[in-house]
């Protein structure tokens, strides 16, 4: 188990991703990362995902990607993890833009993340965890302490076609959308699941009507 560097003073040329060295992209790490390595990010706002974030393994343990400083870090690249991700643990870090964040896959572990905002006009949700691309959609995910609100989307959060999953003192905002007036919203809301936790979570009111 390594664990690597990216600050937004690093070079993906020259360095080696180390903390004296560090890389400049979350993509550079990885394409070097194994299972169950770290990756600390410095602060800063990057538009990247971590779409391709490297798997972990029953055997190896879980890979980790973390701010250095928890709520420091922002990506504006998107988010989404294929039903093949798995063993995925992701630790501070803030998923800022229009567009779903899909969770998919098995093992997945979210700490003191925020994800804000989706579509506009979409009939989706800022997080999505689950889908018709497999069945189930998404097994054992975790979302502890994590706050979830912006514009866009019928749902803050949505369970949906998964197993065994665990919101853990969430904290959503429904901050509106501009779908037709009538169709279904919710702050939460599982949906075709089964064994779905929600554990001292708080849906609190938008701040406009």
């Amino acid at each position: 188990m390594t664990t690597y560097y990216v600050t937004k003073a690093g070079n993906d040329t020259t360095g080696d991703g180390s903390v004296g060295t560090p890389w400049l992209t979350l993509g550079k790490a990885f394409t070097v990362m194994a299972a169950a390595d770290t990756l600390n990010v410095g602060d800063g706002t990057y538009a990247e995902a971590i779409t391709s974030m490297t798997n972990g393994s029953a055997v190896a343990g879980y890979t980790t990607v973390q701010a250095i400083n928890e709520g420091a870090v922002i990506l504006t690249g998107g988010f989404s993890f294929a039903t093949t991700a798995t063993y995925r643990q992701v630790i501070g870090l803030r998923f800022q833009n229009n567009a779903q964040k899909q969770i998919l896959g098995t093992r997945h572990k979210f700490f003191r993340c925020e994800f804000r905002g989706a579509v506009a006009d979409d009939a989706g949700a800022t997080v999505a965890i689950g889908s018709n691309d497999a069945t189930p959609g998404a097994t054992f995910v975790l979302l502890e302490d994590c706050w979830v609100h912006g514009f866009g989307g019928r749902y803050k959060i949505l369970v949906y076609n998964s197993e065994d999953v665990v919101l853990r003192r969430c904290v959503t905002r429904y901050d509106g959308h501009t779908q037709v007036i009538g169709e279904p919203e919710a702050n939460i809301t599982f949906y075709d699941s089964q064994r779905v936790i929600a554990q001292n979570c708080i849906a609190i009111d938008p701040t406009t009507p």
